[in-house]
């Protein structure tokens, strides 16, 4: 065995945080903020839902297998 040196270890690097993180902020809301925001999703649901199917029926939308 040869006595070699050992070699430096460098400093250790941290790296930023991701952009564009979501916010996790709680929302205090009134019972009629909260039904309308219920409103509001399914409205966006029911949007997305429509344009999905559409794509689905003209074979524009890829489906992951097994779904």
């Amino acid at each position: 065995m040869s006595k070699r040196a050992l070699r430096r270890i460098g400093d250790p690097v941290v790296a930023a945080g991701p952009r564009g993180v979501r916010v996790r902020t709680r929302l205090h809301l009134t019972e009629e903020e909260a039904a309308a925001l219920g409103e509001v999703g399914r409205y966006l649901d029911s949007v997305y839902r429509r344009e999905l199917t559409h794509r689905i029926a003209l074979g524009r939308a890829k489906l992951r297998p097994g779904s």
